[in-house]
């Protein structure tokens, strides 16, 4: 992203300088064969301008808010032509007592002019390409692998060369540059050809000798500054595209402590990107304090970026952090339960609204795209911790965001990313399907499968292993969601296809490198078990629900009470359910002891569960509980018997406080008739 700097330092510089003289900016305008351009204005940052003489000579009169030495980007004012020289128009303007004697050559070429082709020019956009790689955050799990191709597409069009043509001088500076002794050039060359690991080692030396010229050379201390953090900066970006998030987060933490926002707000602005991206990618990937820790940093490197960024001065850079602090918001909304999480998901949502403002369809399609394809994800989320009608509308203005998003990630043209918002398009119809009734059920978990197939054509296991393992985890999901609106053969196929793709996740999924992904796969899983434990008799069914028990046991090892409350409380009450039913199938003193599991687990869940809270999670385990109690109830005999059958009657009588009948008729009538059931009972006992 590239700053403003003039507007920039007007504003920081404008009362402390404003008795400095003016600054004349002198020189002449000339085609890359020497000949003088006559009558055409030049400009400075789109402000102060002249119009050449005939023999191509202007001056350039700036107020006294500029600085001498200060960053400024020149523009010609000749169709069909741009500037060479100095590179993309950028200058440094000369000292006040030098001014009368310096003179700038500007030289322009005509579009598509092979003279555009410099090593300089080369390098700057291939840098620009690894910082741009690592700044561009959507709600992906992990990394993209990056594709020149539309860099190419970006460069031809801006030069007016083919994008063949942009391949072709790539390859001549491959070729040209062979053997240098420059370190940056040997990171580039090597970033380029994707060995990241050298890359990273040559832009790490480049930036060790950086500081040493900084150290040494005083008079060159500021622009050794931004070529340290730049370096350093690259060596992160090389240290992300390999996925080593922490070693990334050294190198930019170290630049931060170079970059300030006054002497370097370009550096600055995009380092504080880069340190929020890195953030996220090591939130999600830990657990407990360091987590939120982590994505709350993220967050405020988001906000701070606003510092350089501002709506008004470069909305382009401020709609990039709005879009990456709403995949912030996103994840601690994720990682959080009740109110607070909703909070942090409607705030997710208006950041990204603010994004769109600036990221139209029109003039930033992809980034408008980007955005779309988060804003689904966040209302997706909504949508799953709301009921009702509001839950319904989240789901469909989330479908909208994503068809949207698909609008411009095509699988022609942008395939990896065509494949990331199919699988989230899935997750939307997935949990819609989870909250429709019957007809409507099947439809959307049709619906979800077919999106997780399609993306499947892309995200293949020899490819993009992390993607292909989140997306064999939902089709996990919807399989055993379509197992249970199937006949019971066709149920029991869907149960074990699922499972399958449960047990492939998890070959990627481990625990030691993702941990929370392999908790949610093994709750998944679990979950699975025990719909088949449901659907079994003997030995079988007993198997498959002590394996269900063993994975969502499995799963409280990453998902604590301390770190993830709300989700360690559902393990609870799974756990809880799982041992409800090995009692029901199950004879002698282990019915007993697994009722006294289950009771305890359940006990558990209501800890995190209150009905003032989590009404819903906590009618839930209410109504669970009193199926304990009532089991419990019938085995025993004497005054012991009827204390947990009395107590089974409290857990279903608090369970219709919130089970109205007209709001939840279904859960209503379950819980009437299981308390129908045991004051029977307790009248049988008397």
């Amino acid at each position: 992203m590239r700053l403003k700097l003039t507007s920039f330092f007007i504003a920081f510089f404008s009362i402390t300088y404003i008795a400095l003289p003016s600054i004349i900016l002198k020189g002449t305008l000339v085609t890359d064969d020497e000949r003088p351009v006559s009558q055409t204005k030049i400009s400075v940052a789109g402000g102060a301008s002249n119009i050449t003489d005939d023999n191509g000579k202007f001056q350039i009169i700036l107020s006294s808010d500029f600085l001498q030495g200060e960053r400024v980007i020149l523009s010609v004012f000749k169709e069909g032509w741009i500037i060479n020289h100095p590179l993309d128009g950028e200058w440094n303007l000369p000292n006040i007592q030098y001014q009368s004697v310096h003179s700038t050559k500007v030289i322009i070429v005509p579009h598509g002019s092979k003279a555009l082709w410099t090593h300089a020019r080369i390098e700057k956009h291939i840098g620009e390409l690894m910082t741009e790689n690592a700044k561009l955050k959507t709600l992906s799990r992990t990394p993209r692998p990056i594709d020149f191709n539309y860099y190419f597409q970006q460069w031809a069009e801006k030069y007016g060369f083919t994008r063949e043509e942009v391949k072709l001088q790539i390859d001549h500076w491959l070729e040209r540059t062979e053997g240098t002794e420059s370190d940056r050039t040997k990171g580039l060359r090597e970033f380029f050809k994707r060995n990241l690991s050298k890359a990273a080692i040559h832009f790490m030396n480049s930036a060790e000798q950086s500081k040493s010229r900084r150290m040494s050379l005083s008079k060159l201390l500021h622009q050794a500054e931004i070529d340290e953090i730049k370096d350093r900066m690259f060596a992160g970006n090389a240290y992300t595209a390999m996925n080593k998030f922490s070693e990334a987060l050294k190198v930019y933490r170290t630049a931060e402590k170079i970059a300030s926002p006054e002497k370097h707000p370009e550096q600055w602005a995009e380092l504080n990107i880069l340190l929020g991206n890195t953030n996220i990618e090591l939130g999600i990937r830990t657990v407990a304090e360091d987590c939120i820790s982590h994505l709350n940093e993220a967050k405020n490197h988001y906000v701070n970026v606003r510092k350089v960024y501002t709506r008004a001065g470069d909305p382009k850079g401020w709609s990039l952090a709005q879009n990456n602090l709403g995949v912030a918001l996103t994840y601690l909304g994720e990682r959080t339960s009740g109110m607070t999480a909703k909070q942090y998901l409607k705030k997710a949502t208006n950041t990204y609204y603010n994004a769109l403002e600036i990221r139209n369809k029109i003039e930033n399609p992809k980034g408008w795209a980007d955005t779309m394809n988060n804003l689904g994800a966040t209302l997706c989320d909504l949508g799953t911790i709301s009921e009702g009608n509001i839950a319904i509308i989240y789901f469909c203005k989330s479908i909208e965001a994503y068809e949207n998003s698909l609008e411009i990630r095509t699988k022609t043209a942008m395939p990896l990313l065509w494949a990331e918002t199919k699988n989230n398009l899935g997750n939307t119809f997935w949990n819609f399907g989870k909250i429709s009734v019957e007809k409507n059920a099947r439809e959307h978990l049709e619906k979800a499968l077919q999106c997780y197939l399609d993306a499947l054509e892309i995200r293949t296991e020899e490819s993009f292993l992390e993607e292909w393992a989140a997306t064999m985890n939902n089709i996990g999901n919807v399989k055993r969601d379509l197992g249970k609106h199937s006949s019971i053969i066709e149920a029991r196929e869907y149960f074990e296809e699922s499972v399958d793709a449960y047990r492939n996740a998890l070959r990627v999924r481990v625990e030691e490198k993702f941990p929370q992904d392999w908790a949610m796969t093994q709750n998944n899983l679990g979950i699975t078990y025990w719909e088949l434990g449901l659907r079994s008799e003997g030995e079988m069914s007993l198997e498959y629900l002590h394996n269900a028990v063993i994975s969502f046991q499995n799963s409280l090892k990453i998902r604590t009470k301390i770190d993830l409350p709300q989700k360690w409380a559902a393990g609870q009450n799974n756990i809880g359910i799982a041992f409800l039913d090995l009692a029901k199938k199950s004879r002698g003193e282990d019915v007993r002891d697994f009722l006294q599991s289950a009771y305890d687990a359940l006990q558990n869940a209501l800890e995190v569960y209150k009905m003032d809270t989590l009404p819903q999670d906590w009618a839930m385990t209410q109504n669970n509980l009193g199926n304990v109690l009532f089991d419990l109830g019938r085995i025993e005999n004497g005054d012991e018997a009827v204390k947990y059958l009395r107590e089974a009657a409290i857990a279903y009588k608090n369970a219709l406080k919130v089970y109205l009948k007209d709001y939840f008729p279904n859960y209503w009538r379950v819980s009437t008739h299981n308390l129908k059931l045991v004051l029977e009972e307790l009248e049988n006992r008397k």
